[in-house]
């Protein structure tokens, strides 16, 4: 009898490189971003979140695929 164990290590990616904000407005912006230059395994989506400054209870996360390299955050506060 024989027992193969197989172990990945999974790690995180790097940062997001070239994070850059266009269409700024006093409530939405849209936020684009390029991939990680070391994935370190497969990158199965990007996390984005946000909130107002100061104010944890308005937290909110968008789990996008990872073919997404844009999103226009809308309803933004002032």
């Amino acid at each position: 009898m024989m027992l193969h164990c197989l172990f990945f290590v999974v790690t995180v990616p790097d940062d997001v490189g070239s994070l850059q904000f266009d269409d700024v407005s006093d409530r939405a912006v849209k936020v684009i971003w390029s991939p990680p230059k070391q994935i370190n395994g497969i990158l199965t989506g990007y996390q984005l979140t946000y909130m107002v400054k100061d104010q944890p209870e308005t937290l909110k996360v968008e789990n996008l695929t990872s073919d997404t390299l844009s999103v226009m955050v809308n309803q933004l506060q002032v």
